[in-house]
Protein backbone atom coordinates (compact mmCIF):
# COMPACT_ATOMS: atom_id res chain seq x y z
CA UNK A 1 0.00 0.00 0.00
CA UNK A 2 1.70 3.27 -1.06
CA UNK A 3 1.33 6.42 1.10
CA UNK A 4 -0.93 7.76 -1.10
CA UNK A 5 -3.84 5.25 -0.46
CA UNK A 6 -2.97 5.43 3.53
CA UNK A 7 -5.27 7.83 5.38
CA UNK A 8 -3.01 8.51 8.16
CA UNK A 9 0.51 9.49 9.00
CA UNK A 10 2.74 9.52 11.96
CA UNK A 11 5.75 12.43 12.49
CA UNK A 12 8.23 11.23 15.22
CA UNK A 13 10.49 14.00 15.44
CA UNK A 14 13.77 13.42 17.74
CA UNK A 15 16.87 15.46 18.74
CA UNK A 16 19.68 13.31 19.17
CA UNK A 17 18.22 10.74 20.63
CA UNK A 18 16.05 7.33 20.39
CA UNK A 19 12.72 7.31 18.95
CA UNK A 20 9.52 5.06 20.02
CA UNK A 21 7.68 3.11 17.27
CA UNK A 22 3.74 4.54 16.86
CA UNK A 23 1.13 2.27 17.65
CA UNK A 24 -1.39 4.26 16.08
CA UNK A 25 -3.13 1.13 14.44
CA UNK A 26 -4.05 1.69 10.76
CA UNK A 27 -2.21 5.14 10.71
CA UNK A 28 1.60 5.31 8.53
CA UNK A 29 4.59 6.46 10.74
CA UNK A 30 7.31 8.95 9.56
CA UNK A 31 9.80 8.81 12.53
CA UNK A 32 12.53 11.44 12.57
CA UNK A 33 15.83 12.12 14.41
CA UNK A 34 18.11 14.60 14.50
CA UNK A 35 21.56 15.17 15.45
CA UNK A 36 23.44 18.00 15.49
CA UNK A 37 22.60 19.33 12.10
CA UNK A 38 21.48 16.11 10.58
CA UNK A 39 17.79 14.67 10.06
CA UNK A 40 16.95 11.04 9.51
CA UNK A 41 13.36 10.45 8.94
CA UNK A 42 11.10 6.54 7.83
CA UNK A 43 7.67 6.51 6.38
CA UNK A 44 6.25 3.05 7.34
CA UNK A 45 2.81 1.72 6.23
CA UNK A 46 0.29 0.82 8.52
CA UNK A 47 1.76 -2.75 8.78
CA UNK A 48 5.16 -1.32 9.81
CA UNK A 49 6.62 -1.67 5.77
CA UNK A 50 9.21 1.25 4.80
CA UNK A 51 8.04 3.37 1.79
CA UNK A 52 10.36 5.43 2.10
CA UNK A 53 13.76 6.65 4.49
CA UNK A 54 15.56 9.65 4.18
CA UNK A 55 18.92 11.70 5.50
CA UNK A 56 19.22 15.08 4.99
CA UNK A 57 21.65 17.76 6.38
CA UNK A 58 20.25 20.87 7.80
CA UNK A 59 21.96 24.86 9.20
CA UNK A 60 23.26 24.17 12.26
CA UNK A 61 20.55 24.27 15.18
CA UNK A 62 21.82 24.32 18.80
CA UNK A 63 18.39 25.09 20.90
CA UNK A 64 16.85 21.88 21.80
CA UNK A 65 13.29 23.20 20.88
CA UNK A 66 13.89 25.06 17.65
CA UNK A 67 15.19 21.63 16.70
CA UNK A 68 12.35 19.82 17.70
CA UNK A 69 10.42 21.90 15.50
CA UNK A 70 12.58 21.94 12.82
CA UNK A 71 12.25 18.39 12.69
CA UNK A 72 8.60 18.40 13.00
CA UNK A 73 8.34 20.69 10.32
CA UNK A 74 10.65 19.06 7.74
CA UNK A 75 8.20 15.51 8.53
CA UNK A 76 5.05 17.16 7.77
CA UNK A 77 6.94 18.69 4.04
CA UNK A 78 7.63 15.14 3.56
CA UNK A 79 4.16 14.28 4.31
CA UNK A 80 2.02 17.35 2.00
CA UNK A 81 4.66 16.07 -0.82
CA UNK A 82 3.32 12.44 -0.28
CA UNK A 83 -0.33 13.72 -0.23
CA UNK A 84 -1.27 12.10 3.47
CA UNK A 85 -4.30 13.33 4.48
CA UNK A 86 -4.21 12.53 8.21
CA UNK A 87 -1.39 13.14 10.13
CA UNK A 88 -0.49 12.60 13.80
CA UNK A 89 2.81 14.16 14.96
CA UNK A 90 4.51 12.59 18.16
CA UNK A 91 7.29 14.11 19.91
CA UNK A 92 8.97 13.25 23.59
CA UNK A 93 9.22 17.24 23.74
CA UNK A 94 6.56 17.49 25.58
CA UNK A 95 6.83 21.11 26.03
CA UNK A 96 7.11 21.73 21.72
CA UNK A 97 3.86 19.09 21.44
CA UNK A 98 1.93 21.24 24.32
CA UNK A 99 2.78 24.52 23.03
CA UNK A 100 1.16 23.12 19.85
CA UNK A 101 -1.95 21.65 20.66
CA UNK A 102 -2.65 25.44 22.60
CA UNK A 103 -0.91 27.64 20.04
CA UNK A 104 0.74 28.97 23.23
CA UNK A 105 4.12 29.82 21.72
CA UNK A 106 3.56 31.57 18.56
CA UNK A 107 4.92 34.95 20.31
CA UNK A 108 7.23 33.69 21.83
CA UNK A 109 11.58 33.66 20.54
CA UNK A 110 10.39 30.86 18.22
CA UNK A 111 7.44 31.92 17.22
CA UNK A 112 7.90 32.43 13.59
CA UNK A 113 8.64 28.53 13.51
CA UNK A 114 5.65 27.51 16.30
CA UNK A 115 3.75 29.44 13.10
CA UNK A 116 5.22 27.87 10.30
CA UNK A 117 3.93 24.89 11.77
CA UNK A 118 0.49 25.54 12.58
CA UNK A 119 0.37 26.86 8.74
CA UNK A 120 1.82 23.57 7.32
CA UNK A 121 -0.78 21.18 9.93
CA UNK A 122 -3.54 23.27 7.51
CA UNK A 123 -2.93 21.15 4.73
CA UNK A 124 -3.97 17.80 6.55
CA UNK A 125 -7.52 16.85 6.41
CA UNK A 126 -6.85 16.18 10.10
CA UNK A 127 -3.35 16.92 12.32
CA UNK A 128 -2.66 16.49 16.14
CA UNK A 129 0.08 16.82 18.17
CA UNK A 130 0.62 13.91 20.63
CA UNK A 131 3.89 13.51 23.35
CA UNK A 132 5.49 9.79 23.24
CA UNK A 133 8.42 8.33 24.58
CA UNK A 134 11.91 7.86 23.24
CA UNK A 135 12.23 4.06 23.26
CA UNK A 136 12.37 2.36 20.79
CA UNK A 137 12.97 3.58 17.14
CA UNK A 138 16.41 3.28 16.05
CA UNK A 139 15.65 3.70 12.53
CA UNK A 140 15.71 7.41 11.81
CA UNK A 141 18.85 8.14 14.31
CA UNK A 142 20.41 5.78 12.48
CA UNK A 143 19.58 7.39 8.72
CA UNK A 144 20.31 10.94 10.56
CA UNK A 145 24.10 9.21 11.48
CA UNK A 146 24.27 8.26 7.55
CA UNK A 147 23.54 12.10 6.89
CA UNK A 148 27.31 12.52 7.72
CA UNK A 149 27.97 10.94 4.33
CA UNK A 150 24.78 12.77 2.12
CA UNK A 151 26.13 16.57 0.62
CA UNK A 152 22.37 17.44 1.40
CA UNK A 153 19.38 14.96 1.01
CA UNK A 154 19.39 11.27 0.13
CA UNK A 155 15.93 9.58 -0.44
CA UNK A 156 15.09 6.14 -0.70
CA UNK A 157 11.38 5.34 -1.90
CA UNK A 158 10.14 1.78 -1.28
CA UNK A 159 13.76 0.38 -0.89
CA UNK A 160 15.80 0.66 2.31
CA UNK A 161 19.26 1.71 3.02
CA UNK A 162 21.58 -1.10 4.36
CA UNK A 163 22.36 1.27 7.18
CA UNK A 164 18.89 0.82 8.58
CA UNK A 165 18.04 -2.95 8.14
CA UNK A 166 19.04 -4.37 11.12
CA UNK A 167 17.33 -1.24 13.07
CA UNK A 168 14.07 -2.28 11.11
CA UNK A 169 13.84 -5.57 11.90
CA UNK A 170 14.57 -4.75 15.82
CA UNK A 171 11.95 -2.26 15.96
CA UNK A 172 9.46 -4.86 14.22
CA UNK A 173 10.60 -7.03 16.68
CA UNK A 174 9.44 -4.55 19.83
Amino acid sequence: MSAKENSGTTVLPESSRELSKSETGGDDALALSITAPKIGAVLRDSSGTVIMAMSKIEESVEESEAIELLAIFRGMQLCVNMRIQNLLVESDSKMVIEALQTDSMLNSFLGVLYQEVKIFDTHFVNCNYSHIYRECNMVAHKLARHAQWVDDICVWLDSIPNCISQAIWLDNCL
